[in-house]
């Protein structure tokens, strides 16, 4: 049963990869065509805002990644690469430790969301303060999870 779940966590790592990995190819497509429009139409009213657009694709590759480097690590073991020193902050020793990285990582993906969609909007509405609404209270939850490990 072990070689079960170690052989579905490994296949899960490898898909995750290769997510992480299609997710990087379509945001360096999508800032060589923002820059390529930058440079092409300078007449554009919001040049940079597909730049911004592939910043948040990256942010979701960033996260693909973490979440399987993490099972890896804590289904099957760990990954040479994690002991360089440059690597450390993706030591995953706890599902906890995983989830507040991952919390990290998807408010920062959920800012840039954000600020992407108020410099895409044509007018501002009330609908505009779900998304802050939720970045303060997934703020607010990580605190007091980082607040009550310590």
């Amino acid at each position: 049963m072990r070689f079960i779940l170690r052989a579905a966590v490994a296949i899960m790592g490898v898909v995750l990869v290769l997510d992480a990995l299609v997710l990087v190819a379509r945001g360096l497509r999508m800032t060589i065509e923002a820059y390529h429009h930058l440079l092409t139409r300078p007449d554009m009213e919001r040049p940079l805002l597909p730049a911004l657009e592939a910043v948040d694709v990256f942010f979701m590759a960033i996260a693909f990644l973490i979440v399987s480097v993490g099972l890896v690590q804590l289904f099957i073991g760990d990954l040479p690469f994690l002991k360089d020193a440059s690597f450390a902050w993706m030591r995953v020793e706890s599902y906890t430790q995983l989830k507040l990285l991952l919390w990290d990582t998807f408010l920062v993906t959920l800012l840039v969301l954000f600020l992407t969609r108020i410099f895409a909007a044509q007018t501002m509405g009330w609908d505009m303060l779900i998304l802050p609404g939720a970045i303060l209270m997934l703020t607010v939850s990580s605190f007091l999870l980082k607040k009550g490990r310590h």
